[in-house]
C-alpha cells in the first residue's frame, strides 16, 4: 500500500496520530491539529501499485464522498472539515488522491453499542429520530446514501447520532462507479440494489432494518426467508423480544416489504407512524395521483401534470393552469429541460409522454430501465404507468438515473 500518511506526518495544520483503520477503499487516521490541539479524523483512499483500476476507483470514492458531504450538513451526519488534493506519483503515473478532514466522534458504532442487547423503547425511538432526521435531509437533497447499517452509524456523548459513510451514495450523475450494486451483509441491504437500482425507498428498508436491530440486537437478515432475491416474508422482531410495541413492529414490516412501491414514500412517513400519530391512523388522499420526489410527497389534484425545471423554485413547486399541474423542479445543473415530460389520465390509466427533452424520460420497470423518449423536440409516443413505478428525469444508460420520482396512484380518487 502506498499511502501518503502515517503517524508522524505533518500536513497543514495537522499531525497524525495513528491509524483508526479501513477497509478495502480507505484508511483512516486519527490526527490532532497543531494549532488547537483538537482531534480529527482523515480518511485517504487506499493506493494499490499493483492494481491502477482499483486505486482510480477509490480515489474517485473518496472524491465523491467529499462533494456530497459538502452539500448534506446536518448535526447528525458527519461532518466536512476540509477536503485537498495531493500529488502522488505511481508506476511513473500522477495521481491526485483527495484527503478527507473529518469531525472526530469519540464513540461506538451502533453496531458494537446494540449488538446482543435489547434497547429500552424510549432509546429506540430517540435514536431513530435522528436517523431519520438526517436521512431525510440528504433525500431532499437528491442524495440516496445506500449503505444505511450500524456499522455506518456513530454514537457521541449523550447518544448523539451520526450518520457516516457517503463513499457509494448517489447524487445526480455524481457517483464514482456508473450503476454499481452495493450489497452489505445482515440484510441492511434493499433487495432491488442487487438488480442495480437505488432509490430513497431503498435507504427506507435501511432504516426499517437498523431499527429491527435495534429492538432486537439481530441483524435481519436470518429472520427473512428467501432474502435477497426472493423475500417470503418481512422480519417479525418478535421472535426475538415478545415485548416490542406492536407500533414498531408495523413499521419495521412496511419499510422493509420486498416490493419498493408498498414501503412508505418518504422518510418522514415513516418517522410520523414510528413516534408521531401511530402505525394505521387514518390518512385522507383525494387526489388521484402523488409524486415522490426528493424526498417529499406531492399530492397533485388534476389528471394533467406537465413536468419540468423551474429556475425561479427553491426546490419543487406544483401550480395549477386550467385543468393542467405544472410540476416545476430546481435544477442548477439543467438537465431537466423547461417542459420535460407530461403524465396524464385516459380514462382509469395513466400514461407519460417525453416532451422533446434534451436529456430523456425513462421508467424503471421488472428490472430495466426503459427509456420513453422520440427525441431533442419531438414528443414521444406514450407510455402506459403502472402504480410505483419509478420515472427518471434525464436518464443516461451509462450513468443511469438524473433524478428519481416515484408514481404513486390513488384509484377511489
Amino acid at each position: 500500500m502506498l499511502n501518503v500518511l502515517r503517524p508522524g506526518v505533518k500536513f497543514m495544520d495537522y499531525v497524525v496520530v495513528k491509524g483508526l483503520g479501513g477497509g478495502g477503499m480507505s484508511y483512516v487516521w486519527l490526527t490532532k491539529r497543531l494549532s488547537s490541539g483538537e482531534l480529527f479524523v482523515v480518511k485517504e483512499p487506499i493506493i494499490k501499485e499493483e492494481d491502477d483500476q482499483v486505486t482510480k476507483i477509490n480515489i474517485e470514492k473518496i472524491r465523491h464522498e467529499a462533494n456530497v458531504l459538502r452539500v448534506v450538513r446536518h448535526e447528525n451526519i458527519v461532518n466536512l472539515v476540509d477536503a485537498f488534493e495531493v500529488l502522488r506519483t505511481v508506476s511513473n503515473v500522477n495521481l491526485r488522491p483527495v484527503i478527507m478532514v473529518l469531525e472526530y466522534i469519540d464513540g461506538p458504532s451502533l453496531d458494537s453499542y446494540a449488538r446482543g442487547r435489547i434497547l429500552d423503547k424510549n432509546e429506540v425511538l430517540n435514536l431513530m429520530k435522528q436517523l431519520c432526521d438526517a436521512v431525510s435531509f440528504i433525500h431532499k437533497h437528491n442524495v440516496i446514501h445506500r449503505d444505511i447499517k450500524p456499522r455506518n452509524i456513530l454514537l457521541r456523548k449523550s447518544n448523539v447520532v451520526k450518520l457516516i459513510d457517503f463513499g457509494t451514495s448517489r447524487y445526480y450523475y455524481d457517483q464514482p462507479i456508473s450503476n454499481e450494486a452495493v450489497i452489505s451483509p445482515g440484510g441492511y441491504t434493499a433487495p432491488e440494489q442487487r438488480r442495480f437500482i437505488s432509490t430513497p425507498q431503498s435507504d427506507i428498508w435501511s432504516l426499517g432494518a437498523v431499527l429491527y436491530f435495534l429492538v432486537t440486537g439481530r441483524d435481519p437478515e436470518h429472520d427473512m426467508p428467501g432474502y435477497p432475491d426472493h423475500v417470503i416474508a418481512t422480519p417479525d422482531p418478535r421472535r426475538y423480544n415478545k415485548d416490542v410495541d406492536y407500533r414498531i413492529v408495523k413499521v419495521i414490516q412496511k419499510a422493509m416489504n420486498p416490493v419498493m412501491s408498498n414501503r412508505y414514500l418518504t422518510v418522514d412517513d415513516l418517522l410520523e407512524d414510528l413516534i408521531g400519530y401511530g402505525v394505521g391512523a387514518a390518512k385522507t388522499i383525494e387526489a388521484p395521483i402523488s409524486l415522490v420526489i426528493k424526498g417529499v410527497k406531492y399530492d397533485v389534484l388534476s389528471d394533467i401534470i406537465i413536468i419540468g425545471r423551474g429556475d425561479d423554485v427553491d426546490s419543487t413547486r406544483v401550480q395549477y393552469q386550467g385543468d393542467a399541474a405544472l410540476l416545476e423542479i430546481r435544477d442548477d445543473n439543467k438537465y431537466i429541460s423547461k417542459r420535460h415530460c407530461i403524465i396524464f389520465r385516459n380514462s382509469d390509466k395513466w400514461f407519460i409522454k417525453d416532451l422533446g427533452s434534451l436529456n430523456k424520460t425513462a421508467v424503471y420497470r421488472d428490472g430495466n430501465w426503459i427509456e420513453v423518449y422520440r427525441g431533442y423536440k419531438e414528443e414521444s409516443p406514450p407510455f402506459e404507468l403502472k402504480d410505483g413505478d419509478v420515472v427518471a428525469l434525464a436518464y443516461d444508460a451509462k450513468k443511469g438515473p438524473y433524478l428519481q420520482m416515484l408514481v404513486k396512484f390513488n384509484p377511489h380518487a
